[in-house]
């Protein structure tokens, strides 16, 4: 079984090669928190390049599976490390939650 962080580093080439070179830096650095915003960024952008009726060429060879199971990796394992953030970022959506 891998570690969280060789599962992330064996992902990280799904990402859109735009990215991989600032995700590799990113986890260098132990910058989890920019790594976590990158990778959820990466796959919203491929969400919406799929819903487009011609998928962009750049986009072609990208498993969209793959980039969410990096993006998933990544905020678990940025929470595992930060759990009071998980905490507050909880706390935000809650405010954000209308009342009946």
């Amino acid at each position: 079984m891998s570690s969280p962080l060789e599962n992330i580093k064996s992902l990280i080439p799904y990402l859109p090669k735009g990215d991989i070179k600032f995700a590799n830096k990113f986890l260098e650095q132990r910058n989890y928190e920019a790594l976590k915003d990158l990778t959820w960024s990466a796959f919203q952008r491929l969400i919406k390049a799929y819903k487009k009726e011609v998928l962009p060429e750049k986009y072609k060879d990208i498993d969209l599976d793959r980039v969410r199971d990096l993006a998933v990796a990544v905020e678990d394992y940025y929470y595992l490390l930060y759990p009071e953030e998980l905490e507050e970022d909880e706390e935000q959506y809650d405010d954000n939650v209308e009342e009946d």
